[in-house]
């Protein structure tokens, strides 16, 4: 038997393959078409490869005939009912918000924070991490991708949030007795709470993160939020 990351690893071996091979393929072509004046044909000819590699995918669709599945559905919640170890709900941290939202953020769902500039977006989303990390006693892993903001902001309206202390204090290094502080004495919230920033660079997209989640997994960190 193949466990999932052998077969994660094998998968993505296979394709990046198949994804060379498309790529010889259409290089041959776009040359000649470019080396005999053809530009727009070059042009139509790297559409076409680019249009062929992203398509190359060992995913399943995802297809239901209703009425054929309901055994699978039956056995889907029964085992989902005798394997939920975990709650299939995260906290907001707000308890106002958890009750309106039939307690919190669903596993597996994506949300979104809208507001404008300076409203409250990004505290938002960190007393979401904050609040499960501290909740769960380091149980749940939680990754934070920052696209935005000043170095080291992040971690440091975290550290504020964590230690219930002014954000200012923090980012100026005043508070009092911080290596001796409980949250950091416990080594059972390590490795709980990643905050990856991709601020360097104004050109991140999907695959980036898609590529850090990746990485995550090979150190053996799988995130739930």
């Amino acid at each position: 038997n193949i466990d999932t990351n052998e077969k994660d690893y094998i998968c993505d071996k296979f394709k990046e393959f198949i994804k060379r091979n498309i790529f010889v393929q259409h290089f041959s072509k776009v040359v000649a078409n470019y080396n005999g004046g053809k530009f727009d044909e070059a042009m139509k000819e790297t559409a076409s490869c680019v249009d062929e590699v992203n398509k190359v995918s060992f995913e399943k669709e995802d297809r239901i005939d209703f009425f054929e599945d309901t055994k699978n559905r039956i056995i889907r919640r029964n085992f989902n009912r005798d394997n939920n170890e975990k709650n299939d709900r995260f906290t907001t941290g707000i308890l106002e918000l958890d009750i309106a939202t039939n307690g919190g953020v669903a596993r597996g769902e994506l949300g979104i924070i809208v507001g404008d500039a300076k409203s409250g977006k990004s505290i938002g989303l960190i007393n979401v991490g904050a609040s499960n990390a501290l909740s769960s006693y380091g149980d749940y892993k939680i990754l934070h991708i920052n696209l935005e903001g000043k170095d080291h902001q992040i971690e440091d309206r975290y550290e504020a949030r964590i230690l219930n202390q002014n954000y200012h204090a923090v980012r100026k290094n005043l508070i009092p007795n911080f290596m001796n502080r409980t949250e950091y004495s416990s080594k059972d919230y390590r490795k709980s709470l990643i905050v990856r920033n991709m601020i360097n660079r104004w050109d991140y997209t999907v695959v980036d993160i898609e590529e850090e989640i990746k990485y995550l997994a090979s150190e053996n960190f799988k995130p739930d939020i």
